[in-house]
């Protein structure tokens, strides 16, 4: 005990397959600041994509807070804890994870991620942002330098309904903001009036919408009220696709649209019988609202 506070020079907690170690100091009105280590720790739940688990392999970095009926009833709510976060075989919904590490900051329900490399098979996706527990307010940079779709399963949450598996190598960068709640998620019309976003996609010799393709890149944006198309190509075998311009929900946008391809492309896409046939092109520009 020294001024006012109870010194803890260490204090071990061992279970069969978890260690948490900690040394800091416990004041007279119960708030704490430790320097932390854990390994091992086993973390399950119900998160936005589905069953979780998270196998936290390491964390070393400092927790604090004030122990009171509050903070028992809500833990993450009132805890803050920053430090070197690596995790092992892990599972997030649908989606298998390797290994991942990076920077971890939690501080009054807004969990912050820093320099986080998430890995599963040939596929590496790194990730930067922030999202609050409460408010759902969410900011997230996610980036692919090189991968491949099928290792990451995860991102059929933000792919168009009916858009299928999408296969093959690719390249990515996306910039998230917004409030993303379990009702929006499920929904993308809400969550379209919930999030802004911005970024480019390219991929090749690989499978989109059923279609083999040899080549796709697309940059867009959407700022709750404007839909900017950068550039969309998109050649397979029969097809060939290009859009550009924007729309809006206001005000008519520029755009332009063509595209060259067969009915037998286009029946398994728009779910039509076989009652036509042939190869068709056609051109569209003009100005439009959504």
């Amino acid at each position: 005990y020294q001024s006012g506070k109870f010194i803890l020079d260490s204090l071990k907690l061992m279970a069969p397959d978890a260690e948490f170690t900690a040394s800091g100091s416990i004041g007279s009105d119960l708030a704490f600041a430790w320097k932390a280590e854990s390994r091992g720790l086993d973390l399950r739940g119900l998160t936005l994509f589905g069953l979780t688990h998270i196998n936290v392999e390491k964390f070393s970095g400092t927790v604090s807070g004030k122990l009171s009926e509050d903070f028992f009833r809500h833990p993450l709510k009132y805890l803050q804890a920053s430090g070197d976060i690596h995790l092992g075989a892990s599972q997030i919904g649908p989606q298998e994870i390797e290994k991942a590490n990076g920077k971890f900051r939690l501080d009054s329900g807004q969990i912050q991620l820093e320099q986080f490399q998430l890995v599963n098979r040939r596929t590496s996706l790194e990730m930067d942002g922030s999202t609050a527990r409460d408010a759902q307010q969410s900011t997230w940079k996610l980036r692919v330098a090189s991968g491949y779709w099928e290792d990451l399963p995860i991102l059929s949450h933000f792919l168009p309904p009916g858009a299928g598996h999408w296969q093959g190598k690719f390249s990515a960068l996306m910039t998230v903001e917004g409030a993303i709640t379990e009702q929006s998620f499920s929904d993308p019309a809400l969550l379209l009036s919930t999030v802004q976003f911005l970024g480019w996609i390219k991929s090749e010799n690989g499978s989109i919408l059923g279609q083999k393709t040899k080549k796709l890149f697309a940059q867009f944006s959407w700022d709750g009220t404007v839909f900017q198309i950068g550039e969309i190509r998109w050649d397979t075998d029969r097809t060939k696709l290009f859009a550009k311009g924007s729309l809006s929900k206001t005000v008519p946008g520029p755009f332009r649209f063509s595209l060259a391809t067969d009915m037998e492309t286009l029946r398994p896409i728009l779910g039509i019988q076989e009652t036509m046939g042939g190869a068709f092109s056609f051109e569209i520009q003009g100005k439009g609202t959504l």
